[in-house]
């Protein structure tokens, strides 16, 4: 269960959201819209159940109802009040999602930067498992635990910060799904380890000249370079 600062902490959040997305929220949708274009077929003749977990005043929830019939789910009562009043034609529900109980299953469940904070990892995708439909699927977002602590200059550190490494968060999935695609993406913030030279200033500079940023930027993501990571996954049988 979620401590009481943490609801609170949340709430205080959510109230002073703005209803304009930011750049790392735009990104991040073109991202989950990408992997849901991959399962879409799927869903030609009908259009799929959705479960939104985690979220928070309903932004994305409100873009995946363009899709399929959508339930957002989030522990913040300040958070759902947002989400109902801006986005009435969606359902949203207030609920722990580790605790929350129904017999309802979905299609898919999307998940977006909600796992690096939760304190069981384990604990909270199991519960996504059990929320999807047999052979369904999750589309997850969360930062990159190699990118860590790149947080603090980039936003206000949440009262829990856990961020999985690439090869943590397949372990963590390998329990419950197949992943079918994994990557990182934005990259050039990081200043750790190797990061501090792959992230070098002078290699964009030079690489921009030749017209090879794409490139480079492409080559950082595919070593898992990314400062956010994106997961396809399909439920196990």
């Amino acid at each position: 269960m979620p401590h009481r600062s943490d609801r609170a902490y949340y709430d205080e959040r959510w109230s002073q959201a703005p209803l304009d997305l930011n750049s790392d929220q735009i990104l991040r949708l073109g991202k989950i819209l990408c992997a849901y274009a991959e399962i879409s077929y799927r869903f030609r003749d009908q259009k799929p159940s959705i479960c939104d977990l985690g979220c928070g005043t309903g932004w994305l929830s409100n873009e995946l109802s363009k899709f399929g019939s959508v339930v957002g789910i989030d522990r913040s009562s300040k958070g759902i009040e947002l989400a109902a009043a801006r986005h009435p034609h969606v359902r949203f529900i207030c609920a722990d999602a580790l605790t929350f109980a129904t017999e309802e299953r979905f299609d898919v469940v999307v998940s977006s930067e909600i796992l690096e904070h939760i304190e069981d990892q384990a604990a909270y995708l199991a519960k996504a498992s059990h929320l999807i439909q047999p052979r369904g699927f999750l589309i997850l977002t969360c930062p990159n635990g190699n990118a860590w602590p790149i947080a603090s200059p980039l936003s206000e550190l949440q009262p829990v910060e856990r961020w999985p490494t690439p090869r943590r968060l397949r372990t963590l999935l390998d329990h419950g799904f197949d992943v079918l695609t994994h990557e990182t993406f934005l990259t050039g913030y990081s200043q750790k380890g190797v990061l501090r030279w792959a992230n070098s200033r002078r290699i964009f500079h030079a690489a921009r000249a030749l017209r090879l940023e794409h490139v480079a930027r492409g080559f950082l993501e595919q070593f898992e370079m990314g400062l956010y990571q994106i997961v396809l996954a399909r439920k196990k049988s």
